[in-house]
């Protein structure tokens, strides 16, 4: 399995934290879902909404069937099996996001496609889930959107591939996690100043085995991820009420290299400890032929 497909590690939400099936939908429906149309929902926000509207031009590629349609205008896509929703979720701990959104059940943050249009979406109607971070500002919104349509779309491409349920199954992701080495190798590792959890004299290159560079500005993080730079990796968070969810991702593709979540009430900052077991992931990794 090619880690670029590893991506569906995004859209567990709570799923993994109660230990079900990974994935939100099964393997047999995954070709009704692409035959289906996504009604792309824009809301209050202008920012958003261009961001969406562009980087699903520009990065969309699971189906060509989708428009764009405001939340006051979807009277006429509801309650009909050929459309499916692509919707902005907000959770409860981004409660300084002006965007008035949907919601879900399961309080997540970031893009949510669902089976039917609701202002708080239920966990029966969820297909998949790509998140974002807490706090977005003006310029935030396109490189946020740009990185979430990206994980989505990989989402994909991996349950096409996959030979049945258990293929997207979280055991054996984790199991087969990672096999392409090189996708981790010979990459700057870059993490925001206000991310950094590191403590004292703890070295971040040591800790991850090769470049790391701590960053002022997150519009420098924006910038890599605008570029698509082949040589960099970053991290981000994300919180809802009970967890902390960590990813580090490649700048060009998104594709997953590291996922962690922990119930916990501390900021959400990548530490030594995220650095070590990455290191391992990495060196694991290289140990396969």
């Amino acid at each position: 399995m090619k880690l670029q497909y590893l991506l569906l590690l995004c859209f567990i939400g709570s799923i993994l934290k109660s230990e079900a099936q990974f994935g939100f939908v099964k393997k047999s429906e995954i070709d009704v879902i692409k035959d289906s149309r996504i009604v792309v929902v824009l809301f209050n926000d202008s920012s958003y909404n261009a961001s969406i509207i562009k980087a699903f031009d520009r990065y969309w590629k699971f189906n060509g069937g989708y428009l764009f349609v405001s939340d006051t205008m979807l009277k006429q896509y509801q309650n009909k099996p050929e459309y499916i929703y692509l919707v902005f979720s907000k959770s409860k701990a981004s409660n300084k996001l002006k965007i008035k959104a949907c919601s879900t059940d399961d309080d997540m943050n970031g893009l949510v496609l669902t089976k039917k249009y609701k202002r708080k979406v239920s966990s029966d109607v969820l297909i998949a889930n790509a998140f974002c971070s807490n706090k977005i500002d003006t310029p935030d919104w396109y490189p946020e959107i740009m990185r979430a349509v990206q994980l989505m779309n990989n989402f994909f491409d991996l349950a096409l591939i996959a030979k049945d349920d258990k293929s997207i199954d979280i055991s054996t992701l984790l199991k087969n996690y990672p096999s392409n080495k090189t996708a981790l190798n010979y990459k700057t590792l870059y993490v925001l100043k206000s991310d950094n959890g590191l403590k004292g004299k703890e070295d971040g290159a040591q800790l991850w085995g090769d470049n790391f560079e701590v960053l002022d500005e997150r519009e420098e993080i924006n910038k890599l991820i605008i570029e698509q730079n082949p040589d960099a990796l970053y991290f981000f968070s994300t919180k809802d009420e009970e967890y902390c969810n960590k990813f580090i991702v490649t700048a060009s593709g998104s594709e997953l290299m590291y996922y962690a979540s922990e119930k916990s009430t501390d900021p959400c900052k990548c530490t030594a400890k995220d650095l070590k077991i990455f290191k391992e992931i990495r060196v694991n990794a290289n140990k396969v032929k």
